[in-house]
C-alpha cells in the first residue's frame, strides 16, 4: 500500500498541489485502502460505491466530508492507478450548505479590544483589516508589509498566484508598536515558538477558540470568521463584489458571491418592495 501512496504523492507534487491538499488526499486514501479488504490493483468502481454508502449510512459522515473522500479516491484511481473513472457511478453527494457565522462590526471590535497580548491582537487585526487567510497571516514576513503604499504582499496564495491585500493606517500603526515592543522580528512577522520558524496555523486557530470561550460568544466562529467579516462588511459599505474578489484572492466570482447572502440587507439600504406602498 505504501508504494502506491508514494506514487500518489509524487503525482500530486508534479502538479504543484498544496502541501495541505497532498496530506489530506493521502490521509483519506490511506483510510480507504485500509478499510478495503481487496488488493489495490483489484479495486473496481463497485468497491468505491460500496465504501461511499458505508461512509453515508454506517459512519454517518456529512456530505461535505464524503465528497472530500470521493475527490481523493478519484485522484488515486484515475491518476495514480490509471483506471477509468465514471462520475455517474460514483457521483458527488448533494448536501446542505450552511452559511458561515458573521460577526458585526461591533462584535469584531469587541473581540479585538479584549486582547491584551500585542502579538495576538496584531494577528486578528490583520485577519479582519486585510481579509487574509489564517495560513497567509502565519507566513507573513516583515518585508511583505509595504508601509509606503499601505498594502501587504501575499506570495503564492491558495490559488497559486501572488496578490496584494490592503493595509489600513490603523493596522500599520499598531504593527509598528507590536514590532518595536515584541523583539523587532527580522524575518517572520509573527515568529513561532521554534526559532527561525513562523507561528503555527493551529496556534492562531486555538487563539480564536480561547477568545470565543472567554467572551462567551455563542456564534460558531473560527479564525476564518474574521476574513468573512472583512468581505461582508466591505460589501455592506458599498464596495463592488469584483473588487472584494481581488482582495480575497478568489479565482472566480462565484466564491465571493456567497457574501451577498451574509450581508445585512438593512445596512446595504435594501428595502422590501412592500415598503414603497401604503397598505390600507
Amino acid at each position: 500500500m505504501q508504494e502506491y501512496l508514494k506514487k500518489m504523492q509524487l503525482d500530486m507534487e508534479l502538479r504543484n498541489m498544496a502541501k495541505s491538499t497532498i496530506a489530506s488526499y493521502i490521509k483519506r486514501v490511506e483510510v480507504f485502502l485500509r478499510d478495503t479488504s481487496k488488493a489495490v490493483n483489484e479495486i473496481i468502481p463497485e468497491d468505491i460505491r460500496n465504501y461511499v454508502i458505508q461512509l453515508l449510512k454506517v459512519r454517518k459522515l456529512s456530505a461535505g466530508t464524503i465528497n472530500q473522500y470521493i475527490t481523493a479516491i478519484k485522484f488515486f484511481y484515475d491518476i495514480t492507478l490509471e483506471k477509468a473513472w465514471d462520475n455517474r457511478k460514483v457521483p458527488y453527494l448533494r448536501g446542505y450548505k450552511s452559511l458561515p457565522a458573521v460577526l458585526s462590526k461591533e462584535e469584531v471590535l469587541e473581540v479585538i479590544n479584549s486582547i491584551k497580548n500585542l502579538k495576538h491582537k496584531a494577528i486578528l487585526m490583520i485577519m479582519y483589516g486585510s481579509g487574509l487567510r489564517v495560513g497567509e497571516v502565519a507566513r507573513l514576513k516583515v518585508k511583505d508589509i509595504d508601509s509606503k503604499n499601505f498594502q501587504i504582499f501575499i506570495p503564492k496564495s491558495k490559488n497559486g498566484s501572488d496578490r496584494y491585500a490592503i493595509l489600513s493606517k490603523t493596522n500599520l500603526e499598531f504593527l509598528r508598536t507590536y514590532w518595536l515592543k515584541c523583539g523587532k522580528p527580522k524575518e517572520w512577522l509573527f515568529p513561532g515558538s521554534i526559532p527561525d520558524e513562523h507561528i503555527n496555523v493551529k496556534s492562531i486557530k486555538n487563539l480564536v477558540l480561547k477568545i470565543k470561550i472567554k467572551l462567551g460568544i455563542t456564534k460558531k466562529i473560527s479564525a476564518h470568521t474574521f476574513r468573512h467579516a472583512f468581505a461582508t462588511h466591505l460589501l455592506e459599505d458599498g464596495v463592488q463584489l469584483t473588487h472584494i474578489q481581488q482582495l480575497l484572492g478568489h479565482n472566480c466570482l462565484q466564491s465571493t458571491s456567497k457574501y451577498t447572502h451574509m450581508t445585512s440587507k438593512a445596512m446595504m439600504n435594501i428595502k422590501s418592495p412592500l415598503d414603497f406602498h401604503e397598505v390600507t
